[in-house]
């Protein structure tokens, strides 16, 4: 099962497969997407999107998001902990979001709370207990700033990450780092975070900016970022699974959902 996000010109920005693996614009040296895996390796604290401001971090984050609640693979619900900008695209206005503003590590830790507390409260009002035939869905949790919100103490970030790991929640922090591969200056601490899976963003607002994907067996790909505009009315997200889902299943997609075409059954040729 696969989801994408595309661009008014049909171009492929994201893709999103069953695993949870992120593929994110397209690899300099001609291999197609570079892949992230979200789902499993942001549990374990080691993906984070880093770079200079203005270099593209909490617009990838939005449409990853988008992607990901669209497939259904990870959040139903997004906290976020920054609203500004971003909420105005119809598509991610969509998703239930709580801010987790600068706060102490505590607070954060009961936000994460009330969000589970939310998710449940979504399902019984949809009378299910599972979506689409799967575990409760985890949230994903964005989190600007991760080092304000811990005083700049990667121990303290820890503790929340293994309290949301046993709430079913994924953290993904993103962290404003001077243009450097090597996140010179930081903490050690923090490179230690930023050094396992990771998404860095290079250049400063550009219309396709760089990333550099390091991905879980430590290989790195330089990859074209395609400039997703915030509010942007033409942005959208479709599920197109390699098989067509069950008529109850493909109604919790609404209009998502893409059938795959029916096959032509070459046996019944004269």
């Amino acid at each position: 099962m696969t989801t994408m996000i595309t661009t008014p010109a049909a171009t492929p920005a994201l893709a999103w497969d069953h695993s949870g693996h992120l593929g994110l614009g397209t690899r300099l040296d001609g291999a197609g997407p570079a892949w992230f895996d979200l789902a499993g390796d942001v549990h374990t604290f080691s993906g984070v999107i880093s770079g200079p401001k203005g270099s593209g971090k909490s617009t990838t984050a939005r449409a990853l998001a988008a992607a990901a609640r669209a497939s259904q693979v990870v959040p139903l619900t997004t906290l976020y902990t920054d609203l500004s900008g971003g909420m105005e695209n119809p598509l991610l206005a969509e998703i239930a979001s709580i801010p987790i503003l600068n706060t102490t590590p505590g607070t954060a830790i009961d936000l994460l709370h009330d969000a589970v507390e939310v998710r449940a409260e979504i399902l019984r009002d949809r009378g299910e207990r599972s979506l689409a035939g799967t575990e409760l869905p985890v949230i994903l949790a964005v989190v600007e700033g991760a080092d304000r919100i811990v005083g700049n103490r990667p121990q303290r970030w820890m503790w929340v990450a293994r309290r949301a790991r046993k709430l079913n929640i994924a953290l993904l922090p993103i962290l404003i780092q001077d243009d450097n591969p090597n996140l010179a200056g930081q903490r050690p601490p923090w490179r230690l975070l930023s050094s396992t899976n990771r998404i860095q963003m290079r250049g400063s607002r550009t219309l396709a900016g760089i990333a550099r994907i390091r991905d879980a067996v430590g290989n790195e790909h330089d990859t074209q970022v395609p400039y997703l505009a915030d509010g942007d009315p033409w942005l959208r997200t479709e599920i197109a699974p390699d098989d067509a889902l069950d008529p109850a299943t493909a109604t919790v997609f609404d209009g998502f959902y893409i059938a795959p075409p029916t096959p032509v059954r070459r046996d019944l040729w004269p």
